[in-house]
């Protein structure tokens, strides 16, 4: 119910600022990449709830997935008929900033500067062109089932690189539609999220000192790529959608995914026990998802009173339970917890 309130609220301070009129109410529509059957029902409450206390507007719904995403809107907005409000990824904002395709909001974010976290991606060249709206963050999952089946004890799991890889080559070599680690495969916008944990826990930045160049063609660079590619091959690669049903059939020794696989396995309750270790992935891939306005956006309301103290966003709009996920799987306490017991 928290989850649901605080998205209401996220999605409300960008709805009231844009709008056009249709008859006697204002039409909106959302472009946003929630179609999972299981989190869609959620998305149309909130719309619901929306529309029940702004009677005079109405919120249409536009569907956009990882696959074609990123294409449909930029071939929306390269024509000028894209919608008035959309759900951008963190990685996608500046491309579309310094095409002069999103509305400037600094004078609409004044109030939350303080409050949110993780501005940085939604601001280019000194000016705030995105709201904060929801948080994830990338852990590494293991089904110490298939750990024990490869011969191993049961307090037995991947503490560095090393333990990980020789695991799932234990596991791989079980056959039987049996794999160690599950992989990417070339979805460009999941695929380096896998890849990051790795680079950055063997110390590697993504830029050099002044920002002119990428280092990920040095020694720790391609240290990682070349490990990640070993690990690849003691596994199978698979789109992230499969991937997480393999883990979740019990196939699959070790997946990288979020907090939304950990309110899966809980609801169908596997036959497997499954934890998360420490050790393994010094760092980990936390994203936001931000919603936006286009500059091609029919009209704008000049209200500012959904970005008022009482409306703000939250801090963390929806993430706490991935957040606290990470936090406990990097303390002590929870390693003896989380390495013995699949109970969260």
């Amino acid at each position: 119910m928290m989850n649901l309130v605080r998205l209401a609220t996220a999605l409300a301070i960008l709805l009231v600022i844009s709008c056009g009129k249709s008859s006697n109410k204002t039409v909106l529509t959302w472009w946003q990449f929630w179609t999972n059957p299981e989190v869609r029902p959620t998305i149309e409450k909130m719309v619901t709830d929306f529309e029940s206390a702004n009677p005079d507007i109405d919120v249409q719904l536009g569907d956009l997935t990882w696959s074609d995403g990123h294409e449909k809107i930029a071939i929306a907005l390269a024509a000028g008929n894209g919608p008035d409000v959309i759900e951008l990824g963190s990685d996608w904002i500046s491309e579309f900033a310094a095409n002069g395709k999103l509305s400037d909001l600094t004078p609409d974010v004044a109030t939350l500067k303080d409050s949110l976290q993780m501005w940085d991606p939604g601001i280019y060249q000194g000016r705030y062109y995105a709201v904060p709206w929801m948080l994830g963050t990338r852990v590494l999952f293991c089904n110490r089932s298939l750990i024990e089946l490869a011969g191993y004890g049961p307090k037995t799991y991947p503490a560095n690189w090393e333990d990980l890889l020789t695991l799932s080559k234990r596991i791989t070599d079980l056959g039987d539609e049996r794999y160690g680690f599950a992989s990417n495969s070339a979805e460009r916008h999941r695929l380096y999220k896998k890849f990051l944990p790795f680079f950055w826990s063997a110390g590697g930045r993504v830029f050099n000192d002044d920002q002119t160049a990428t280092e990920f063609a040095s020694d720790v660079g391609i240290r990682s790529l070349s490990y990640y590619v070993t690990l690849s091959e003691n596994g199978i690669i698979d789109t992230q959608g499969r991937l997480e049903d393999y883990f979740a059939d019990g196939k699959i020794g070790f997946a990288i995914s979020g907090e939304w696989l950990v309110k899966r396995l809980i609801k169908i309750k596997p036959k497997f026990d499954w934890f998360v270790p420490r050790g393994v992935l010094r760092r980990s891939m936390s994203t936001r998802r931000w919603n936006l306005i286009p500059c091609c956006s029919k009209s704008r309301r000049s209200s500012r009173r959904s970005l008022s103290t009482r409306d703000r966003l939250p801090s963390i709009p929806n993430g706490c339970r991935s957040r606290k996920l990470s936090r406990r799987a990097s303390s002590r306490l929870s390693m003896r917890r989380w390495a013995y017991s699949r109970r969260w």
